[in-house]
């Protein structure tokens, strides 16, 4: 015979108020926190900016339409890394100076 659910018409209140409440869960259950991996992926995905693809001294680089030149492998944490900036007359690389000693 299949099970049934009880009839709390039926029941005692102490009974039916035992079989009808929720659940206890805890607070934190139910809120999703963001894995860092997850915020990194969200925070580059809103800031970069379309990027173009070269192929400079056999490297390759990324630029944007504002003329900033970056790697092609990211930082630690995911991030773009500025190299230069792109002369549009010369077609070509601009490095930035060596940082200072």
């Amino acid at each position: 015979r299949p099970c049934r659910p009880r009839n709390p018409a039926t029941t005692s209140p102490a009974s039916a108020s035992a079989t009808l409440a929720a659940p206890a869960v805890p607070a934190a259950m139910g809120k999703r926190r963001k894995t860092q991996a997850a915020s990194v992926e969200e925070d580059a995905d809103e800031e970069e900016p379309e990027l173009t693809g070269f192929v400079q001294d056999g490297e390759l680089c990324l630029r944007c339409a504002a003329g900033h030149v970056y790697s092609s492998e990211r930082d630690g944490r995911g991030r773009l890394v500025v190299i230069g900036t792109w002369d549009a007359a010369s077609k070509a690389l601009v490095p930035l100076p060596p940082p200072p000693s």
